[in-house]
């Protein structure tokens, strides 16, 4: 029998773990599950005694991904072993990176409301996040008749405002605002469309 310890990083308590074997059949190797192992208390598992009829034989213990306090960890595992000595492992758990959806909606105001063609116009609204938070500085697409003729930045809470020439010919137009999408470090900010406005 041998004494094995893992220690864990971050220190967590309730650690799952499990032994496997690995067995060669035809010169391929190929891992079996054997027990769970003891679960961490302080970031410590054992020491534990632990013995096998295979003591030759190649031994892993694997940690799969879990959740702990609320925080989902990727699956980690030791360096493989023999049972021929003691062993302390360092096994460090990362957390988890999900990325998670935010929708987002877009608003458009012009003013003014008419203007003589090739006058100018200014085209403002605000970039909001569904759960409230600010968006940041993103890009914002402004379209007339549904084709891109300018872009401009909102600020962090979301605001922009952008000046631009009117048509040169006399008609009604369709305007709208445009948000593409973000990926942030671990969301996606959702792209959105403002609803159209029909001028002149």
């Amino acid at each position: 029998m041998v004494n094995l310890t893992v220690n864990i990083a971050p220190p967590l308590t309730g650690v799952k773990g499990e032994m496997w074997i690995m067995f060669l059949v035809g010169g391929v190797g190929y891992w079996y599950y054997l027990i769970d192992i003891p679960t961490s208390v302080n970031g410590i598992i054992g020491p534990f005694g632990y013995a096998d009829g295979y003591p030759f034989n190649i031994h892993q213990i694997r940690f799969p991904e879990q959740t702990i306090g609320g925080i989902v960890y990727e699956a980690a595992e030791t360096n493989g072993f023999t049972l021929y000595e003691n062993w302390t492992f360092n096994v460090t758990l990362t957390p988890k990176e999900e990325t998670i959806i935010v929708g987002t909606s877009i608003t458009l105001n012009l003013s003014p409301s008419t203007v003589e063609p090739q006058g100018a116009f200014t085209w403002s609204g605000k970039l909001s996040r569904d759960d409230g938070a600010g968006p940041g500085s993103q890009t914002i697409n402004l379209l007339l008749n549904d084709t891109a003729v300018g872009s401009t930045n909102c600020d962090v809470n979301g605001f922009f405002s952008a000046t631009s020439i009117a048509p040169s010919a006399e008609g009604t137009y369709s305007f709208r605002s445009h948000f593409g999408g973000a990926t942030l470090r671990l969301e996606r900010l959702a792209a959105s469309m403002s609803p159209e406005i029909m001028l002149w």
